[in-house]
């Protein structure tokens, strides 16, 4: 017998019938009030994610159990049903099993709704149920219908949250209460998280000029009158459903979404937000609905009650109940009144005309509303989706407002389509709504049972870099001969590598880096569209080349050479202007060795860094005569391809002792690197153009190390491919059974996974196969495919060689290693000299040297999160990249089981179990650390085994860790409540604030605080800007502080700029040191126009050129920093804590593996800054 509480018995009974059912074949386990005895056997597959949604109503509870995928974006109904007429001797149980296709009718006395929720989990438990124990429903999603205002989005249920409700029931008399009922009873049969759902939290986002009503605004603040909205987990569900047809981010969206059913509203979304919808505080205003008036005019009620002697109850009992469709023809269902008004009756007829009447006038407010710039209309609800005719009457006669609908299309009948006509500006959409799955998927979302991985711009796709490590900087030497800010590299063994990572080398001391090609293969010059993407190089492909090879043999030919030398001289003076540096790569003409190249070297009068294979040191002598005959200097020589390893050393004294022995200085001697001369499935696509069905997202992690062409037999090929792990499998597109058979044996964790598989002879699936791979849902490895047949494919294959593509992303970071610790940074310091008084920080430079300096100082990092397979990957990629030490808490086979399913290697891993390396030390520790606050032995005990955030925090509270990373799949106060009661405050730090970095174009601007502290006092503010300077320097970017006002310097008075003022002063005394300004405005501080007219005749090292900006209160700070990141679509990576004794930062539930190995690195350099800030104190 075990006894105890709910809450203990949830954390303690799984792990109790693990260990027992290692000793024994099956477990019996009884609750008191389930009616029979459920088996808990050792074998079945205990791994789920099975979410019941609970609909209480006055007399009924319609429930759904869905299994939700892992990544958190769709779910699958495995059963539904309702009890209805609850308190009633024949109420009805119908239970539906949608896997098996049965329905199941129960007639019986159920007299509450207790009764009725232990009947709906006895079926759910019977034998061949859906599930085997309770404990197998890992969260409850209930559907409230009002959360007022108090409610933004799905909630954590617990007391606070139950008053809350309560206190919303005056707004839903009806459905709150009997809502309260099904939470409060549910909570007690089932152990999971409970989750409140809000209809109305979707329209939360409403501004007060669409939710406030023309009525005294006592009423509004005393008693919430005011619009509320309501189907908000159906338009959310919709909302999403929309992002991924259009295959655009939900922020990115205009659109307006008319849910039409028995009940109808419509919602208008202005950037992925709600700004209006058409019902109001109660679900009567707006559409004409089944049996809902809609919009009236109020006067009608005082007429009625006055008039006709109504009461107040008749009067919204007729506007509710015998209104709408029903008052106008006597029916409420559409299809009924379809068949009306097809048969004549005049009524049916003016019933569907005012119903489309009133759809069509919201259309055009909310066209109004958006300014005309609607992405798409999406029809859902009941009538909405099945109504075709409905469909084509509301979209009648608006071609010119870009709105027309295809009725051949219209008249599909598919359940999810584009409908709009050829020449439709707005897409027209027909999605079919899911509440129930909704409900599913926010509730697993918020209680953390999986997180949604979002389809949001990746940090590491931003190609956002930063500056380069001081130890480099303190290599400058002043008295260096220069080189110049541009570099003419010529060789035998020059190739794109090199340039990217000399590009990357140079990046720190010039941040306007450029690419010129004297002789190019046109607009499709692969050297340029690689530069271009990598560096993000905005400028059109013809200005950064001087001529076509082309154009350049036909001058040649014709006896132009001078024509052809100043065209390319011309466009090189105009390209480089405004850069700090740039790199000529020649490029080559027909039949043309070096001589073309050299002359081009000198016309352009650049310095030549020489770059040569190992083995082709005797060109080098060759080279450098020609150059010499043309009066070219020869900056030094690049050896590439040395041997790695023990042998690396003595080749390259041999290399330098050869190439001195020509007079030429060496500048570096790259040894050759196994990742960068290995091919990826990106690059077999790119080689043969071929078609990615599956697996995109690894196509630059598919290593290709063999191939093979699939002529064995299944049995034989599997043993193949387990003896040479990495294939490349060529088969043609009919061999069905290969495809599937390797696909299966991919999804294997004990079997190697294949690069990838090659489909020949076809670029289309058979539509049978492909409808089987689509329901696997997720396919890793590659699937691309060819029109060409075997034999084609093959060869082309086994003629390539590695290549380096835009996409490859681990290449690019190989090269930038490579240089770091194999070129002379004497020589790149004659290359750029930058004046520290004018650098300028670009989003380029941010990225790039984070990851360096992470490299060059590793610090050991806290993962709490080893449940989840986004952080097992990240935590394999920190590692790979040989960026920090990592530590992850979880139980060590689960946590390399799980890494084995996903094929993450995690070898120097380090994996603690807080459950059984929880040390007295720790509990100790925190003993008195919160002694005072009521904490005991056996309570720090329990938090350090059962919450992994407290034992991480306390990890670095012993100096056993020097950061943590959580939030993946934790709540914020989850993650930062820990730290702000044990880590605490740094020194000299009174409260935790946060920035963002703006990644603009052109620069990096410090953004603080936007996230934290909502109405800072002078004192407060102060602390904020220095914080903020001391994060702006961690991070490479010279602060320049910007105390930001609505007015600059003493042109006007008032309590927020005298505040901002006296903040001012304060922060000059706490840092005498800074360059600290204020009050000034936004414009003043980052533009040096509008500066020198404000401060004329002033020298304010700050004005014009600020690189941190605060903001004087969270409503400011915030709002810019959302407008600036939305205005000019730039990137804000943040919040970043400040003002912690060691760092803690948070991620966000739709979190991607980048995204998670960014934030480590960040809260490296964090640690890093903070230990040397208290070495020098």
């Amino acid at each position: 017998l075990v006894k105890g509480s709910r809450e203990q018995g949830s954390r303690t009974m799984p792990a109790l019938c693990r260990a027992i059912t290692r000793r024994f074949p099956s477990v019996v386990r009884a609750r008191p009030f389930i009616s029979h005895v459920r088996w808990f056997s050792s074998d079945k597959n205990k791994h789920n994610n099975y979410a019941l949604v609970l609909n209480a109503g006055s007399s009924s509870i319609k429930y759904g159990l869905f299994d939700i995928k892992t990544d958190g974006q769709d779910g699958t109904l495995l059963c539904s049903g309702i009890v209805d007429s609850l308190g009633s001797e024949n109420a009805k149980l119908k239970h539906n099993d949608a896997l098996a296709g049965k329905q199941v009718s129960h007639e019986m006395s159920i007299p509450d709704h207790s009764t009725g929720l232990k009947k709906v989990v006895e079926i759910l438990m019977e034998k061949d149920g859906a599930i085997r124990e309770i404990d197998d429903i890992k969260v409850v999603g209930h559907r409230v219908v009002h959360g007022g205002n108090l409610f933004s989005g799905p909630t954590v249920i617990n007391d606070d949250v139950i008053r809350a409700i309560e206190k919303c029931s005056t707004l839903a008399p009806l459905h709150n209460p009997a809502n309260l009922v099904g939470i409060r009873i549910a909570k007690e049969l089932f152990p999971a998280p409970h989750v409140a759902v809000f209809d109305t939290a979707f329209h939360t986002t409403m501004p007060p000029e669409s939710y406030r009503y023309a009525i005294p605004k006592e009423l509004y603040e005393e008693h919430g009158i005011r619009k509320y909205g309501f189907h908000g987990t159906s338009f959310t569900y919709v909302l999403g459903a929309t992002a991924a047809a259009l295959k655009r981010p939900i922020e990115d969206l205009n659109i307006i979404m008319l849910h039409l059913g028995s009940g109808a509203s419509m919602a208008c979304v202005k950037n992925g937000k709600g700004i209006d919808t058409t019902m109001g505080m109660t679900p009567l205003e707006g559409l004409v609905m089944g049996t809902r008036s809609g919009d009236i005019d109020p006067g009608i009620y005082t007429h009625l009650c006055t008039q006709l002697n109504m009461s107040p109850a008749e009067v919204d009992r007729m506007l509710n109940r015998r209104s709408g469709l029903l008052g106008l023809c006597g029916q409420n269902d559409m299809r009924g009144i379809i068949s009306a008004a097809s048969k004549g009756d005049a009524d049916a007829k003016l019933a569907r005309q005012i119903f489309v009447e009133r759809i069509r006038k919201y259309l055009g407010a909310y066209l109004v509303k958006l300014n005309g710039e609607l992405d798409a209309i999406v029809f859902t609800g009941g009538i909405g989706e099945n109504d075709f005719a409905l469909r084509e009457s509301i979209c009648e006669g608006l071609r010119s407002l870009g709105i027309e609908l295809d009725t051949t299309k219209n008249l599909s009948g598919l359940s999810l389509v584009e409908v709009q006509g050829t020449f439709s500006r707005t897409k027209i959409l027909v999605i079919p709504t899911n509440e129930e799955l909704s409900i599913a998927l926010q509730s697993a979302d918020v209680a953390g049972v999986v997180s949604k991985l979002s389809g949001a711009e990746k940090l590491a796709q931003a190609q956002t870099e930063w500056q380069v490590p001081k130890a480099a900087e303190a290599e400058y030497d002043p008295s260096a001969p220069k080189l110049g800010n541009a570099l003419f590299v010529e060789g035998t063994g020059m190739t794109a590598v090199e340039e990217v990572g000399l590009l990357y080398a140079v990046l720190p001391r010039a941040p306007r880096v450029g690419y010129f090609r004297p002789f190019a293969e046109g607009e499709n010059d692969r050297s340029i569209s690689l530069m271009r993407s990598i560096f993000r190089l905005d400028e059109a492909p013809e200005v950064m080349q001087g001529i076509t090879v082309a154009e350049a043999t036909k001058l040649l030919s014709h006896g132009q050479e001078k024509e052809l030398f100043d065209q390319v001289l011309s466009k090189y003076v105009e390209y480089r202007k405004g850069k700090d540096f740039v790199l000529v790569s020649c490029g080559r003409l027909e039949n043309d060795s070096h001589f073309w190249s050299q002359k081009m070297a000198a016309a352009l009068n650049l310095p030549v860094l020489l770059i040569s294979d190992l083995g082709h040191e005797s060109d080098l002598a060759i080279i450098k005569g020609g150059l010499d005959s043309n009066n070219v200097k020869i900056a030094g020589v690049l050896m590439s391809g040395l041997p790695p390893g023990n042998e690396y050393a003595d080749t390259a004294n041999e290399c330098k002792e050869a190439i001195e022995q020509l007079g030429l200085r060496s500048v570096g001697m790259l040894p050759k690197s196994a990742i960068i001369h290995q091919v990826t499935m990106a690059e077999v696509v790119d080689a043969l153009g071929a078609k990615v069905f599956f697996g995109e997202e690894s196509l630059d992690r598919s290593i290709v190390k063999d191939i093979t062409v699939a002529t064995l037999d299944m049995n034989r090929m599997l043993h193949r491919l387990r003896v040479h792990p990495g294939t490349l499998v060529i088969v043609h597109s009919g061999r069905a059974d290969v495809l599937l058979s390797l696909v299966l044996a991919a999804r294997s964790s004990n079997y190697p996974r294949p690069a990838g598989i090659l489909l020949t002879g076809s670029r289309n699936l058979d539509p049978d196969v492909d409808d089987i791979l689509c329901g696997l849902n997720g396919i890793a490895m590659p699937v691309i495919g060819v029109e060409e047949d075997t034999f084609a494919c093959t060869t082309t294959l086994l003629k390539h060689r590695p290549v380096l593509l835009p996409s490859s992303t681990t290449k690019i970071e190989a090269a930038q290693v490579l240089f770091q610790r194999h070129i002379d940074p004497k020589f790149l310091n004659q290359l750029v000299a930058t004046n520290a008084e004018d650098y300028v920080v670009t989003p380029k430079l941010f990225q790039h040297n984070i990851f360096s300096v992470a490299r060059s100082a590793k610090q050991r990092i806290v993962l709490p999160e080893g449940d989840d397979p986004r952080v097992l990957a990240a935590a394999g990629e920190l590692l790979a990249r040989n960026l920090c030490e990592v530590t992850i808490l979880g139980k060590e086979d689960l946590i390399q089981n799980r890494a084995k399913r996903n094929h993450v290697s995690l070898k120097g891993v380090k994996i603690v179990d807080p459950e059984t390396e929880t040390t007295d030390e720790m509990v100790d520790a925190l003993y008195n650390a919160r002694k005072s606050k009521g904490m005991t032995k056996e309570l720090a005990r329990d938090m350090l085994q059962g919450e992994p955030n407290w034992f991480g925090t306390m990890m670095m509270y012993l100096d056993q860790a020097d950061g943590m990373v959580s939030g993946a799949c934790h709540s914020t106060a989850a993650t930062m409540r820990p730290a702000l009661q044990v880590i605490k405050m740094a020194p000299g730090f009174s409260l935790v604030s946060s920035v963002f970095f703006m990644l603009l174009p052109g620069r990096v601007l410090v953004f603080g605080d936007c996230a934290i502290n909502v109405d800072p006092t002078a004192d407060e503010l102060a602390e904020i800007a220095t914080a903020s300077a001391q994060t702006a320097r961690a991070f490479g970017i010279l602060p320049r502080v910007a105390m930001l006002s609505y007015a600059t310097g003493d042109s006007n008075q008032g309590p927020m700029i005298d505040k901002v003022r006296e903040a001012t002063k304060k922060a000059r005394l706490l840092a005498p040191n800074e360059l600290i300004e204020g009050p000034i405005q936004f414009d003043a501080a980052v533009d040096p126009a509008v500066a020198a007219v404000k401060y004329k005749g002033q020298d304010s090292p700050v004005a014009g050129k600020a690189t941190v900006l605060v903001f004087p209160d969270l409503n400011a700070g915030n709002n810019a920093y959302k407008a600036v990141q939305q205005a000019s679509k730039s990137i804000a990576v943040g919040p970043i804590m400040q003002g912690l004794r060691k760092p803690v930062n948070d991620l966000s539930r739709g979190c991607t593996i980048d995204d998670i190995v960014n934030t480590v690195v960040v809260t490296c350099l964090q640690s890093k800054a903070s230990k040397e800030l208290a070495k020098n104190k």
